[in-house]
């Protein structure tokens, strides 16, 4: 890259607009597109020609109006107003806006010669920033238990976004901005902050599973296990390597599920991190269980119940008890399913966690149904419906709007049952597990309803 001779700064330190730079390889078409955008930018007031060359460094086309800002490191809502007249950004939508793929290169070649790299760094950092708090804000509302290690910010100045209020509207600002997020996990650690990358990865993990992004979140975990190996920074690297398999686990990959939590227990052991290592027991208990090995697995959550609040943390003791409800409940032994499932909830209600509680009621319901006890049944899985809608896990909200079917189906209600049935079945799909043995489970039920 080039500078134009006639692009210079005065004496007062204001870039002078001639040509912006030389041009990058671009198709033939394009150089007249280039010529129109170089008037367009000379054309410009300083600030919003200083946020025109700033949004260049955005890791993303689209933005929202405090990204802009975080990007100039001032309010932006003047020169993005601006830079709508002059044609240079396109408004999607209320404070959505996006640069075409044209002029945000030459924004970022317009960055490379009129701002120095150390604005440009501080740009990066302020708008990586930006990202990672409104992810961490989302992570709060989400799933207000999970975050356990800090969030490390530059200097500012600080534009965290505004996410929403509950749940659903909290992961919905996760929809919209993955591609930023995403690209700033990729970007932190070649821009010399590799601490945003697993802490960004760290934030979305709630979306990883309540939105079952899978691919997203195997990449993101890939690159936020190497920035936290990078660092040297034990607690990361474990952090990395149980959300890390919990998606490998959720998504299918079993066996790496295990792998990786096997390391983080080694690490764990190593530090002598006795709860951490504590914490690994239920996760290697879920991948034996996924692959088949229910006793072995059974054993797992049995130690994680007993270790697990001793060490010092009641809430994943609670979720041991609910691992072992599960487990006995598959195994045919209802009683048995009720007792813990009953013990988990308890827990889990004290401790706040309502999305876990939920899963609590859920399988107790399902228990009662099992030893033909359909009001008590009816009980947990309608306040469990309640919770989990309001928390926007359809694949979890699937499992108990199925039980409810069968409630239905109990009390001699079939065009209600398949109605429930095949809201189940919808709702498996929106969570991108249409191919789930618990679908496939509601679809044979609906079969024999209609057959029948």
């Amino acid at each position: 890259m080039q500078r134009d001779a006639r692009h210079s700064r005065n004496e007062v330190g204001e870039v002078t607009y001639g040509p912006v730079v030389q041009a990058r390889t671009v198709p033939g078409d394009d150089h007249d597109v280039r010529a129109s955008l170089d008037v367009s930018y000379r054309g410009l007031p300083s600030r919003a020609a200083r946020l025109y060359r700033l949004l260049g460094v955005h890791p993303g086309p689209e933005f929202s109006g405090a990204a802009a800002s975080a990007a100039l490191g001032d309010e932006a809502r003047g020169p993005l107003e601006e830079l709508l007249d002059a044609n240079l950004l396109t408004k999607l939508g209320e404070d959505r806006h996006r640069l075409h793929d044209l002029v945000r290169l030459h924004a970022s070649d317009a960055a490379e010669v009129g701002e120095p790299a150390a604005e440009r760094a501080a740009a990066l950092r302020r708008v990586i920033d930006h990202y990672l708090a409104g992810a961490t804000r989302a992570e709060e509302i989400v799933d207000p238990q999970h975050r356990t290690l800090p969030r490390d910010y530059g200097p500012g100045p600080h534009f965290p976004p505004y996410v929403g209020d509950d749940s659903p509207g909290a992961l919905d600002w996760m929809d919209r901005e993955l591609a930023n997020l995403m690209a700033v996990i990729h970007r932190a650690r070649p821009a010399g902050v590799p601490t945003a990358a697993w802490q960004t990865t760290d934030a979305l993990w709630p979306h990883f599973i309540r939105r079952k992004s899978y691919q997203h979140g195997r990449a993101a975990h890939a690159e936020g296990l190497a920035a936290a190996r990078e660092l040297g920074d034990v607690a990361a690297q474990c952090r990395m390597l149980t959300s890390g398999g919990l998606v490998e686990l959720d998504s299918g990959g079993h066996a790496r599920a295990l792998e990786m939590f096997e390391e983080a227990a080694r690490l764990f052991r190593g530090a002598g991190d006795a709860l951490g290592q504590a914490r690994t027991l239920n996760y290697r208990g879920l991948a034996h269980q996924r692959l088949g090995d229910a006793g072995r697995a059974a054993g797992l959550f049995a130690r994680a119940a007993a270790e697990l609040p001793a060490a010092g943390d009641v809430r994943a003791g609670g979720l041991a008890r609910l691992n072992l409800a599960d487990v006995a409940l598959a195994d045919g032994r209802p009683e048995a399913a009720t007792e813990e499932a009953a013990a988990a909830l308890a827990v889990l209600r004290d401790v706040g966690d309502s999305y876990n509680a939920a899963r609590a009621g859920t399988l107790l319901g399902h228990a009662f149904l099992e030893r033909g006890l359909p009001e008590r049944a009816e009980d947990h899985l309608t306040a469990a419906l309640a919770a989990l809608r309001e928390s926007g896990a359809d694949y979890e909200t699937a499992r108990v709007v199925a039980g409810t079917a069968a409630l239905a189906e109990h009390r001699g209600a079939p065009e209600e049952a398949r109605a429930r049935f095949r809201e189940a079945l919808g709702l498996n799909a929106a969570a991108g597990r249409a191919g789930s043995h618990a679908a496939e489970a509601v679809r044979e039920r609906l079969r024999r309803l209609t057959d029948g």
